[in-house]
């Protein structure tokens, strides 16, 4: 009996820790992600997208312009376990998105449009594949 009482007391302790360890990493990574959004996105109000890792963050700051001008989207993809930011980009009325774990999607308006319609669809998209960059 004693000893059943002294492995659940053990376990107990063990799962005790890796919470507040996990707790203090998931504190690090906002912190980090704070620091992003005031360097890069200057303190504007942010959408956070994980990707199914939770080992990247894609930071989405949107600011409308006025009535008849695109909205200005600013957003930076970062790694949280480097604690470094891979990418930075603005697009005028655009999108961001996860495609998978390793791929994302942007979606952007050419501010020019050509005559070929393939041109303007292959301007339009662009994908990112995190892991390289």
């Amino acid at each position: 009996m004693r000893v059943v009482v002294l492995v659940f007391v053990s376990l107990s302790f063990l799962v005790g820790c890796s919470s507040s360890k996990n707790a203090k990493v998931k504190l690090a990574e906002e912190d980090f992600i704070s620091q992003v959004v005031h360097d890069k996105l200057n303190d504007e109000p942010v959408e956070k997208i994980y990707n199914k890792k939770y080992d990247f963050v894609i930071v989405i700051s949107k600011i409308e312009r006025g009535f008849g001008f695109p909205a200005a989207t600013t957003f930076a993809i970062i790694d949280l376990a480097k604690k470094r930011v891979v990418y930075v980009e603005s697009v005028h009325d655009g999108k961001v998105s996860w495609i998978d774990n390793d791929r994302v999607l942007i979606k952007r308006v050419p501010e020019v449009r050509s005559k070929i319609e393939e041109e303007n669809k292959k301007a339009m998209k662009t994908e990112l594949n995190i892991r390289e960059l």
